[in-house]
């Protein structure tokens, strides 16, 4: 969470970029998770979610600002967020149009990590203007690799935070099980509450 957000922008020479963040598919399992650490850290994160009905949702869970990108302010609104706390990190997951607007958002200098792809669409979008005159930067995060270029003690530090966290800020909401029987059942069930909870298949329900 915030940790490796900022060892990996440190990593880079981003010196304190990390402490102003936007997030897209911020009603996900991983966009939970880092709302609660960057609330704990006194992060500043601007949240995008694709309806209106995950704002108070995650305003629940401590979000400050939550956009809905379907909103026909929404492109205002963010360009508004990102220079009002000047962000220059957003960490993108859905891929499409979104990419190239939360790009156009970020202040100078600003990068965009993209380590997900939920609407299987490429990225659209991204301004030649603002990579040359704004020195803008897209890179890909996959957190793997990031771990394995991290050495062996770091490694086993990050493993152990995360196992002490994991029923706190790192929680999942479990929506359902299922058994492996009802394994097609389980994918339609999972295909229309994706952002509502994580579906577990296990060989015996109890």
């Amino acid at each position: 969470a915030e940790d490796g957000i900022r060892d990996f922008c440190l990593s880079r020479g981003l010196g304190d970029v990390y402490k102003r963040q936007v997030q897209t598919a911020a009603a996900s399992s991983c966009g939970r998770m880092l709302i609660r650490k960057c609330r704990e850290a006194n992060i500043p994160l601007v949240n995008i979610v694709r309806k209106a009905s995950q704002i108070e949702e995650l305003k629940k869970e401590g979000a400050d600002i939550v956009l809905d990108s379907s909103s026909p302010s929404f492109e205002e609104d963010l360009a508004q967020h990102c220079k009002t706390l000047n962000i220059t990190c957003a960490f993108e997951a859905v891929g499409g149009e979104l990419a190239g607007k939360v790009f156009s958002a970020l202040a100078s200098g600003g990068t965009l990590y993209i380590y997900g792809c939920l609407s299987f669409e490429a990225s659209r979008g991204i301004s030649s203007w603002d990579v040359i005159f704004q020195g803008k930067k897209v890179e890909g995060l996959w957190i793997t690799k990031w771990l394995m270029d991290t050495g062996l003690l770091t490694r086993l530090l990050i493993v152990t935070k995360l196992f002490r966290e994991i029923r706190g800020s790192l929680r999942s909401k479990i929506l359902r099980k299922f058994a492996v029987e009802e394994f097609e059942e389980a994918l339609k069930f999972y295909e229309s509450n994706s952002s509502d909870g994580k579906i577990l298949i296990a060989p015996k329900i109890n």
